[in-house]
């Protein structure tokens, strides 16, 4: 079996943007409104329908194929009731059943063919639980064989209190925290942002750089990372890791040196006087330029320290920061009513054009900038040389510091407390970090 595929132009990443395999027969057997599987001969035919549909350009169908993948899938429960349609994967585990915000459970598909073979297990729960420590709690009483997630001091404490039943497995992962802030109206919707920070004037730039010269990122190092992780450094740069070889020259010369100069203290009396430019009421004792922060659960404890420091340090500045956590915080990162965020971009691959495509101009911040959008189209459109690339991330770090629209924190450390019966974990620095190799995975006798 062969498969060939014909660009229209250059695209670097090739190997690693190839389309995999897509069960468009069910695809189409949901567009045309059947909630059964379907025998093989049936199947086929759809099959067939599908390629008809799209090799003639048969838009009224595949508007209905449209529809499906992008609104069926989106479901948060699977049970007897579920479209089994939507099940049909290729993958050595399929879905058995989903309870919202409890568990997805996995089990052996007998189909598997097209991977590594797995080697044991039979049935995977994925299980839900929002805390850091209560998830320790409960790979302590052998509810769970393995955590993973965001842990907290506390939580790598207990991790480590249970040796030898319980193994921890660290190191870094290609995910990063970062704030950053809207500056218009997120790309895809009609929900039209006019807070303070909107637009590209110098007023919204300055209000914009106060705000990030106020965000206390080596506190929140100190307090809330190093506690997990003790060598956590902070990162400035947007494009690259600490430990890339190109970061220490791309923060010598993007400019993030405005955002690192001095200490917190000078830092916040900077930003405090760009403020009252505008703002000239406030004060750091009475902050009165309201700004509402989308970040995480109520139950992340983590993230719900953060965002405390962070509305301490940004009051020095003048700015009144609602910090109410948002339960389903995701579903929210285009909602205007929101001025900034924070959470953490996971990088899953290693592609020439990097993390530019974050602030190319389909985003939720609702940014951009011309020179970006160049930039973008060159690192899709031809292969480069790795000072090439460097160049390019440079140019794009410098405009984003510029024009204050995003400052990283800090990579997040990875701790995975293992049951020291369960064998073959090997976390990725790339998602799916934990799972990668769950063909791999198998107790011990």
């Amino acid at each position: 079996m062969t498969v060939t595929i014909e660009y229209a132009t250059q695209v670097p990443d090739w190997k690693l943007l190839a389309p995999g395999p897509s069960p468009v027969h069910a695809l189409m057997l949901m567009a045309e409104g059947e909630d059964t599987l379907q025998s093989v001969a049936k199947s086929n035919a759809a099959r067939e329908r599908f390629l008809k549909a799209f090799t003639t350009y048969d838009t009224a169908t595949l508007k209905k194929i449209g529809k499906v993948w992008s609104t069926s899938y989106n479901i948060d429960k699977v049970d007897d009731s579920t479209n089994p349609l939507l099940l049909v994967g290729n993958g050595p585990f399929i879905v058995k059943s989903a309870v919202p915000n409890g568990a997805v459970t996995m089990v052996r598909n007998p189909k598997y063919t097209s991977g590594p073979k797995v080697k044991a297990l039979k049935t995977v729960v994925f299980k839900v639980i929002g805390d850091g420590t209560a998830a320790a709690q409960a790979l302590q009483n052998g509810e769970v064989d393995v955590y993973a997630g965001q842990p907290t001091g506390d939580a790598v404490a207990k991790l480590k209190a249970m040796a030898p039943a319980v193994k921890i497995i660290g190191g870094d992962q290609a995910i990063y925290e970062h704030v950053d802030i809207r500056t218009g109206t997120a790309f895809g919707t009609t929900d039209t942002y006019d807070g303070v920070f909107a637009g590209n004037s110098q007023k919204a730039i300055d209000l914009r750089t106060a705000v990030l010269l106020a965000w206390p990122r080596e506190e929140i190092i100190e307090k809330i990372v190093k506690p997990i992780n003790p060598s956590a450094q902070l990162m400035n740069s947007l494009m690259y890791f600490n430990s890339e070889p190109g970061y220490k020259d791309i923060i010598t010369k993007s400019g993030v040196s405005k955002f690192t100069e001095g200490t917190q203290a000078s830092r916040n009396a900077k930003a405090l006087a760009l403020v009252q430019k505008y703002f000239p009421e406030t004060t750091a004792a009475k902050p009165t330029v309201k700004i509402k922060l989308l970040f995480g659960q109520p139950s992340n404890t983590r993230r719900v320290s953060e965002a405390a420091l962070a509305k301490a340090s940004v009051a020095q500045a003048g700015f009144d920061m609602d910090v109410t956590p948002t339960s389903g915080w995701s579903s929210y990162t285009k909602n205007a009513k929101y001025d900034l965020a924070f959470f953490a971009w996971v990088k899953s691959a290693i592609l020439q054009r990097g993390n530019v495509g974050t602030y190319q101009e389909q985003n939720y911040q609702g940014y951009s900038n011309p020179e970006i959008e160049k930039i973008y189209t060159e690192l899709n459109g031809k292969l480069l040389t790795q000072a090439e690339i460097a160049d390019r991330f440079l140019k794009v770090e410098t405009i984003l510091m510029k024009e204050a629209v995003s400052l990283p924190i800090f990579q997040h450390p990875a701790v995975n407390g293992v049951s020291s019966n369960l064998m073959g974990v090997a976390p990725s620095p790339l998602s799916p970090n934990l799972v990668w190799n769950l063909w791999d995975w198998y107790f011990k006798a």
